[in-house]
């Protein structure tokens, strides 16, 4: 299992990512900074984790990737 990991030194609120994947990335503040929130994905979801590299290839200051748990 695993779920998106945000770098919050990084994170410049930007929102890309969860507009990509509402469903997985949410913002965490009033200044848009990102966290995950929902189940971890299984990454034999391959729908989950389309949709999570798409949120992560999103972000222009590289502020996320994938962390097992």
């Amino acid at each position: 299992m695993q779920i998106i990991s945000v770098d919050l030194d990084c994170c410049a609120g930007h929102g890309k990512c969860y507009r990509v994947a509402p469903d997985l990335v949410r913002p965490k503040d009033d200044h848009g900074h990102a966290e995950f929130f929902g189940d971890p994905v299984d990454p034999g979801d391959a729908e989950r984790v389309t949709r999570g590299d798409a949120a992560i290839n999103r972000c222009p200051e590289q502020a996320l990737s994938w962390q097992q748990v």
